[in-house]
């Protein structure tokens, strides 16, 4: 299909490139010790991941007075990216890191990933490969006058290398809008949330190669109901994403498989603790150990980035 424009969807979503009122730690003890001599997650120490999670606490390196999403953590533990939207008002929004000396240390103050930046477009839904030497994201720079968005991807040498310059990711980069891409088995499978449905419905997607799977067993069937934020594990069999399925408000899902082949089972409601506060984009560790949430206040106005652990 065409890129469909549904306003009042793109606005539901968590903000895309719309107006300015569209929403859209601690050290662990058991972390593994990275090859460069840190400490950070390894999905070796990996715990069971049905244990309830701690009380989330505001994380302040991505939270402040402008609104701030889609946060995650290299492998190390020392690097913090995160969506801020433009000081502008005009809802654009930049990828911006914080960086820190080991895990538990402070972090420093956070600033805009000039290598990832497109002049005056929207770079937003950061998420890192296992290796932490990719980062994928979503951005506009390629859509001319209706500023689309489409999966980008950026490469490096190393933890806290510079990026090289982005790249469209063919398989994820077409006629229609993309919102974030999660992905798997080194990059070989990803989960989609993109626009490409037939009904113009922000649904989930499973991309292998040149071949997608609408995630028909866990999207919502309506589409005035966005499920969107996905985060995958690594093995490609646990999936985290936002779903407005409750009502119309986002809250965080779950869903697990036995297999990489095999569709996900029923999506199970993660419950936080925040009540009826709309939560999206979830990340979680390697050892399963660490998450980081999104939580939306203000009637959508306010954002900040929450973590927990178990």
């Amino acid at each position: 299909m065409s890129r469909v424009v549904w306003p009042v969807l793109i606005g539901l979503l968590l903000t895309t490139a719309c107006t300015d009122d569209d929403p859209d730690g601690t050290p662990d003890p058991d972390a593994a010790t990275a090859p460069d001599g840190t400490t950070g997650p390894d999905a070796a120490d990996a715990i069971d991941d049905r244990l309830p999670w701690g009380t989330p606490t505001l994380l302040p390196a991505a939270s402040n007075d402008r609104r701030n999403r889609d946060a995650s953590l290299s492998p190390d533990g020392l690097e913090l990216y995160f969506t801020a939207y433009f000081e502008d008002g005009t809802g654009g929004k930049e990828i911006h890191r914080a960086v820190r000396s080991a895990v538990g240390a402070p972090w420093g103050t956070a600033t805009r990933v000039e290598e990832l930046h497109g002049g005056g477009v929207s770079n937003w839904g950061s998420r890192l490969s296992a290796d932490g030497r990719t980062i994928y994201f979503a951005s506009d720079r390629d859509g001319g006058d209706d500023r689309w968005l489409d999966i980008y991807a950026a490469t490096r040498s190393g933890p806290g290398a510079p990026w090289g310059a982005p790249a469209p990711v063919p398989a994820l980069h077409g006629d229609y809008n993309e919102f974030m891409a999660s992905p798997c088995d080194g990059g070989a499978r990803f989960v989609l949330s993109s626009q490409r449905g037939d009904d113009g419905g922000i649904k989930l997607y499973e991309v292998i190669g040149d071949q997608v799977r609408a995630l028909d067993e866990l999207n919502d069937p309506s589409p005035l109901f966005v499920d969107s934020t996905p985060f995958l594990s690594e093995d490609c069999l646990t999936l985290h994403f936002a779903s407005e399925r409750n009502g119309g408000r986002f809250q965080i899902y779950v869903a697990r498989r036995d297999a990489a082949n095999q569709p996900f089972g029923q999506p199970e409601w993660l419950d936080l603790g925040f009540g009826t506060d709309e939560l999206t984009s979830p990340w979680v560790s390697a050892d399963r150990r660490h998450l980081l949430v999104t939580r939306w206040t203000g009637s959508r106005s306010v954002a900040d980035v929450y973590e927990a652990f178990r």
